[in-house]
């Protein structure tokens, strides 16, 4: 059920559509191509206040790529968490939010980023309007769904024609682009570094760990078409990652017992700006690499019927 079916409060002001989605026949990844850095000291000061370190450098990799690519709403944002995400990459756009947790979901409300949000699973949403979202966004999030299927068929139904789906996701074996696992392997100890891939897998609850070439599998049987993907996060990004992984451990804490990653936002913002330098000499030190995650853009056919 919706947490509250009159959210927002009659007093907010009224979100617009924005822009026009691209026709089918063109390429949404080719025509709006990464730039510059993965991300700037704009994104980190934003995120890092509120989240943990090596949380941050995630979010920051996917919220700088996906200010570049086109969103019109309505928006609808899968497993929207608290919603900083949504609220940093598109203030002012009509967005409804989705989330299993209860407690998040509240959050999201509270945050006013969204037009309405609905607390329940994806894979049995009955509170969304068919054929009604011209973009969907599911920021690292399906990848936690036991049953991706049913998920996948709820957003697409969900959707209007021509609408665009983001999807970001780990990038199949990503511990594989992490400094240590690669170092364990390198001295000949690789069953100790798939052991700390499970550790890591295990914690972060990751049911589907796929490649692009299965994922375009699942998303066709449930009805998109068009879908193209690129990689995500560099491998000097990744051991940021890793780097800040162990002094984020606090935050991991402070969220099970308070419900917020941090509890003194102010005052960690007087210092981002140093983390930010020490993040960034480790990121700019190798700019490519596999990827550790997938972004992936699938498209709704302007014929479509509910599969």
């Amino acid at each position: 059920m919706p947490i509250d079916s009159t959210f927002p409060p009659r007093n907010a002001p009224a979100r617009k559509y924005r822009g026009a989605l691209p026709p089918m026949s063109t390429s949404v990844l080719e025509g709006h191509p990464p730039k510059g850095a993965e991300f700037s000291f704009l994104e980190f000061d934003a995120y890092f206040p509120h989240v943990p370190t090596a949380l941050a450098i995630k979010e920051c990799v996917r919220l700088k790529r996906v200010k570049e690519l086109p969103v019109v709403g309505p928006v609808l944002d899968v497993g929207c968490g608290d919603g900083l995400f949504t609220s940093l990459a598109w203030p002012g756009v009509d967005t409804w939010g989705v989330d299993v947790n209860e407690r998040e979901a509240a959050r999201a409300q509270a945050s006013h980023a969204y037009e309405r949000v609905i607390d329940q699973s994806i894979t049995d949403t009955s509170a969304l309007p068919e054929s009604f979202f011209a973009t969907c966004v599911a920021n690292c999030s399906l990848e936690h769904v036991p049953d991706i299927r049913a998920a996948l068929l709820t957003i697409r139904r969900a959707m209007r024609p021509l609408g665009i789906f983001y999807l970001i996701v780990p990038n199949g074996e990503w511990t594989r682009t992490l400094p240590l696992r690669r170092g364990l392997d390198r001295v000949g100890l690789p069953e100790v570094g798939r052991a700390y891939a499970g550790a890591l897998d295990a914690q972060f609850a990751h049911h589907h760990l796929y490649g692009a070439e299965q994922w375009r599998t699942l998303l066709e049987e449930a009805g998109f078409a068009g879908v193209e993907s690129e990689r995500l996060g560099s491998d000097g990004s990744q051991a940021a990652f890793e780097a800040w992984l162990v002094p984020s451990l606090a935050g991991y804490v402070t969220k099970k017992l308070t419900g917020h990653w941090i509890v003194a936002s102010r005052l960690r913002r007087l210092y981002s700006w140093p983390v930010f330098r020490a993040v960034r000499q480790l990121v700019q030190a190798k700019r490519d690499g596999e990827g550790a995650e997938l972004l992936i853009v699938a498209r709704v056919p302007e014929a479509a019927s509910s599969p």
